[in-house]
């Protein structure tokens, strides 16, 4: 801070001091301008505090709206640009919303970090490989598959919320609360309580049918993680590597095929 911003500061304290001392008649007036200005240096703390972590907290959706896809910047053809945008947008939608909008958060941040996984996989690939080769060939087409099926979940995800999102949880507690509490039930009461308590249970059965989406595609994507650090370790030019990457490759199909293992029947 410096000396023209102190002396500022100062002066408030001094001119109450100066009041306090030399006028006995206006001492409470001289003590209300040091409170006061305390309260001013309270409430500027506090402001510069908010704007500081405003500054240093990152947004969860700063970085997918930095994102922009392309044919040539991304290894997807057009028709998978197009998909993976029309998840964003769904998910991007949900953030704000009272009840889905943590859930919508994580799917939103699988999406954004598959799309990072996959090409920095897809490098490794292209400097441990020759594209030429069967072997390449052959992890290409498994390591799409498992990317694929992770987005196969997203939009499992994207469908459920597009038969919950125009449902307001919110009125059907607060319903259900006043029914249970009211005294006397009309048979058109009780027939609406027990109503909304199928239709509650059916939306937390949605939610958790979300929820083991995404814990499936987080556990995928850790194992990913886990593979691109073992093929970084691979030397192409030992006599184990074929058989290393033939070890790789079969543990990406288990990989694929455990993504697909919860089956989603459907509550609504």
């Amino acid at each position: 801070m410096d000396k023209k911003k102190i002396i500022k500061k100062l002066i408030p304290f001094v001119i109450a001091i100066e009041v306090i001392f030399f006028s006995d008649s206006l001492q409470k007036f001289g003590l209300g301008i040091i409170v006061g200005a305390l309260l001013v240096e309270v409430l500027n703390l506090r402001l510069d505090r908010t704007k500081f972590k405003a500054k240093t907290e990152k947004s969860p959706l700063k970085d997918l709206e930095d994102i922009k896809l392309s044919e040539a910047s991304i290894s997807y053809n057009k028709g998978i640009i197009e998909f993976i945008e029309e998840l964003k947008l769904q998910f991007s939608d949900l953030t704000s919303s009272k009840y889905y909008k943590e859930s919508a958060r994580l799917a939103l941040n699988q999406l954004l970090r598959l799309i990072d996984k996959f090409e920095k996989f897809k490098n490794i690939l292209d400097i441990k490989l020759d594209k030429e080769e069967i072997t390449y060939e052959r992890f290409m087409s498994v390591t799409e598959e498992v990317y694929y099926n992770i987005l196969d979940n997203l939009e499992k995800i994207k469908n459920i919320y597009q038969s919950i999102e125009d449902v307001n949880l919110g009125y059907i507690n607060f319903r259900i609360d006043m029914l249970e509490n009211k005294a006397d039930l009309t048979t058109e009461m009780r027939e609406e309580l027990i109503s909304l308590q199928k239709r509650k249970g059916m939306i937390l059965g949605e939610l958790d049918s979300i929820d083991r989406y995404l814990s499936i595609n987080e556990k995928a994507m850790t194992d990913i993680d886990n593979m691109k650090i073992k093929l970084g370790r691979v030397k192409t030019s030992s006599s184990q590597a074929k058989k290393e990457f033939d070890l790789s490759i079969a543990d990406l199909q288990k990989m694929a095929n455990r993504i697909n293992q919860y089956e989603y029947k459907g509550n609504l």
